[in-house]
C-alpha cells in the first residue's frame, strides 16, 4: 500500500518528464527511513528506460529529488545560452557539445547550491525545462512582474507557456489514470526516439 501511495505522488508530480515532454521534475517528499533504498529501487528499474532518480537535498522533515529523463537534460545543458548562463553560476566547464563527462559533476553542485543557497537557487528552472529569458527575468524581478503564473512565472512566451501547462495537466492526468486501472508505475515511461 506505501509503494502504491509513493507511486501515485511520483506518478502526479513527474509526470511531464515520464511521458517525455519535460527534461526534469523536481519533487519535495516527506522524510522516510528507506529513501536512498527506495531512489536505488527506481533507478534499478527505470535507468534503462532514461528516467533517473538523484536526491538534491535532504533535511529533516523533506526529501527533494530530481527526476529526470537523462537525454532531454543532456541537450539541455547542451544549448549554448543555457550552458553560458549555469557557467555564470559556478556549474563545472564542460564542452557545449558533450556535457557527458561532466553530468554527474553538474548535478553534484546543483545539490550544493540546493543545501547552501540561502532561498532558493533559481537557476534550477534550467534543469526543469522552464525558458531561459523567464529565468533570468525571475531572478532579474525578485519573482515580481510576471505575466502569468502557473508550472513557472511566465514573463515572455503566454501562450507557449499556457500550452505547456495544459501538455504537463494532460500527462499528469493520464499517468493518474493509468495508476488507477492498475498499471505499474514502470510502465507510465514513454519511450522517445
Amino acid at each position: 500500500m506505501i509503494q502504491q501511495k509513493l507511486d501515485t505522488l511520483l506518478a502526479s508530480h513527474t509526470a511531464p518528464t515520464l511521458m517525455g515532454v519535460k527534461p526534469a521534475n523536481l519533487v519535495s517528499l516527506p522524510r522516510f527511513e528507506t529513501f536512498e533504498q527506495m531512489v536505488q529501487n527506481y533507478n534499478a528499474h527505470l535507468n534503462q528506460q532514461d528516467i533517473y532518480f538523484h536526491p538534491v537535498c535532504q533535511c529533516n522533515c523533506k526529501q527533494l529529488l530530481l527526476v529526470y529523463r537523462k537525454s532531454e537534460l543532456v541537450k539541455t545543458l547542451c544549448e549554448p545560452q543555457k550552458r553560458a548562463f549555469l557557467l555564470s553560476y559556478g556549474y563545472p566547464v564542460y564542452h557545449k557539445n558533450n556535457v557527458e563527462p561532466y553530468f554527474d559533476e553538474i548535478l553534484t553542485y546543483l545539490a550544493q547550491r540546493v543545501q547552501s543557497t540561502k532561498g532558493f537557487p533559481h537557476e534550477i528552472g534550467i534543469f526543469l525545462g522552464y525558458p531561459l529569458k523567464d529565468v533570468k527575468c525571475f531572478i532579474s524581478y525578485r519573482g515580481g512582474g510576471y505575466r502569468m503564473c502557473g508550472e513557472w512565472k511566465v514573463y515572455h512566451d503566454v501562450v507557449n507557456a499556457q500550452r505547456s501547462f495544459l501538455c504537463y495537466k494532460a500527462c499528469r492526468e493520464f499517468c493518474q489514470t493509468q495508476l488507477m486501472l492498475g498499471k505499474t508505475f514502470s510502465s507510465l515511461v514513454a519511450r522517445t526516439a
